[in-house]
């Protein structure tokens, strides 16, 4: 974790390894709802692959809490794996299928 605070940009930001992404990431402009035991979080997704996404959100959830991610077609539980001022990537528990993408 320490590593990451180091070096942190955005241009990295959400990734574990800069140099590789297992699954293709596609821009995005949609509304997402993030909920967890702590309320809902309102968010605009910046961009989604079939493992996770970056939103920005004026309040969002916590790093490392467990949420329930709800966008018109997507419906997946996740967990907040990086959050930096008002943008924040999750991970999906499940990959979602291509087509949701």
């Amino acid at each position: 974790m320490e590593r990451l605070r180091k070096g942190f940009d955005m241009a990295t930001f959400g990734r574990f390894d800069p140099g590789v992404r297992a699954a293709p990431r596609m821009k995005a402009g949609l509304v997402a709802v993030l909920s967890n035991v702590g309320g809902e979080y309102s968010s605009t997704v910046i961009d989604v692959s079939r493992t996770g996404m970056r939103l920005r959100g004026v309040r969002l959830p916590a790093e490392g809490e467990d949420i329930l991610l709800l966008t018109e077609d997507v419906r997946v539980w996740a967990q907040v794996v990086r959050l930096k001022d008002d943008i924040c990537a999750v991970e999906f528990d499940t990959p979602i299928a291509l087509v949701e993408v």
